[in-house]
């Protein structure tokens, strides 16, 4: 037997089971907290692995996680990823180009958060369809609307820098 002591046993009681349940679809500020260079679980390919911090109107502080492919087998899939992130260089004002994915952090977007259905081992999760400039509309949660995923790779990440992607 291993005692955990009354300090940590009144943290493990006082903590939110569902903190990871998602978000409502809705327009969210998003602020980019962490980014990485991951190569792809078969290392043909590597994608952008960008965190987001929820800054508003609701759920402050909650993560949303996005995956922009830039070298994949697929050439649709790498054309999405790279159109993708440029939409969130441009919503972000990150300045071009793009050599790091260090530029990324501190952009804040207005980001068109979607519910994901479940599919085979995973839950649902959020996904963000669109990055706008903040400013151009109104952030407002909705519960209603289309679920539809846009293209978002979800591999086992392994950490690379981002200038070796175009070595």
């Amino acid at each position: 037997m291993a005692l955990l002591g009354n300090a940590l046993a009144q943290e493990i009681q006082n903590t939110d089971a569902n903190a990871f349940d998602v978000i409502p679809q809705g327009q969210y500020v998003l602020h980019v907290s962490k980014t990485e260079l991951v190569d792809t679980k078969d290392k043909t390919g590597a994608y952008v692995k960008v965190t987001f911090d929820v800054m508003g109107p609701t759920h402050q502080g909650r993560k949303i996680f996005a995956n922009f492919n830039i070298r994949n087998n697929s050439a649709t899939a790498e054309q999405i990823g790279k159109q993708q992130l440029k939409q969130l260089i441009v919503a972000g004002h990150v300045q071009e180009p793009l050599q790091d994915t260090d530029q990324l952090l501190g952009a804040e977007v207005l980001g068109d958060v979607i519910v994901k259905p479940a599919h085979d081992k995973y839950g649902e999760s959020n996904t963000v369809r669109k990055y706008r400039e903040v400013g151009s509309a109104m952030p407002s949660a909705d519960m209603s609307g289309s679920n539809t995923p846009v293209g978002d790779a979800v591999t086992t990440p392994a950490t690379k820098s981002f200038s070796s992607a175009y070595a």
